[in-house]
């Protein structure tokens, strides 16, 4: 009895000054820890979010380089809300630095960036063969924050450089190598053989490589930049000239005219 009513009323034991000194210390630990992993969080959730950003951009550039080549020729809309998201362009020719195109003059509108990216790789009377077309881009879509506008020093916008290469796809390998005449007749294996002889005059490779951060943002082919990110498709339509026009410098325009095959 006596020995319970001493454990009860007894005085409690408190922590001794090592206990408290180790707790801290699991706790210090476990802060350090926190805060580690914290930045790596942030950069994770930056990094996801550029790459949307650019899947958005390309795919917008894709589709207006494969669907709106042709609104681009017939109705050269002058709308000029990309341009204000593109302040400078490149067109890079092999064997010599990156050719900076002048803003207002080599293009204006959105039609005429649009038939800069659109022009395909060729052998150019007097410069030599054009590689590709660098474009420096503010963000087009994502938060309103860091789109581009029309302010040209907007360094909050999140931007990359764009580059458009467009290669045509030439046939080498004989149509007997797939079909025979025997079982077709003439008059389909003539059909098919003319559609093959016009397949590589009606698709064009389109690579798109999209490099970030654009630091500085003056085109350099030989920089290695941190990010990369590239897109590949095929888009149909005829690869040649312009023939009702010539651009600001009076040049010969190259781009790609969409039509069906065999057409």
């Amino acid at each position: 009895m006596n020995a319970s009513f001493n454990n009860r009323g007894g005085r409690s034991r408190g922590f001794t000054l090592l206990e408290i000194a180790v707790s801290l210390a699991v706790i210090g630990f476990a802060i350090v820890a926190v805060i580690g992993v914290l930045p790596m969080g942030l950069n994770i959730q930056k990094d996801t979010r550029e790459r949307t950003v650019i899947l958005q951009d390309a795919t917008y550039f894709m589709e207006a380089i494969r669907h709106g080549a042709a609104e681009v020729i017939t109705n050269r809309v002058a709308s000029t809300a990309l341009l204000d998201s593109i302040p400078s362009m490149w067109q890079v020719y092999q064997g010599l630095p990156p050719v900076l195109l002048a803003r207002n003059v080599d293009y204006k509108t959105d039609a005429e960036i649009i038939e800069r990216l659109s022009a395909p790789s060729r052998e150019v009377p007097g410069i030599g063969r054009l590689l590709y077309t660098v474009a420096l881009v503010r963000s087009l879509s994502g938060a309103a924050s860091e789109k581009g506008g029309s302010a040209f020093d907007n360094r909050i916008a999140f931007s990359y450089f764009l580059r458009s290469e467009i290669l045509s796809i030439t046939n080498t390998v004989p149509i007997e190598t797939h079909i025979t005449f025997e079982p077709l007749g003439n008059t389909e294996f003539n059909l098919r053989t003319n559609e093959w002889g016009s397949f590589g005059q009606n698709l064009s490779d389109l690579r798109f490589a999209v490099m970030w951060p654009p630091v500085p943002d003056v085109y350099d082919a030989q920089e290695s930049y941190r990010n990369k990110q590239v897109f590949r498709t095929l888009v149909s339509g005829f690869v040649g000239r312009l023939e009702t026009r010539n651009d600001a410098a009076g040049k010969e325009i190259y781009t790609i005219q969409p039509r069906r095959f065999g057409l």
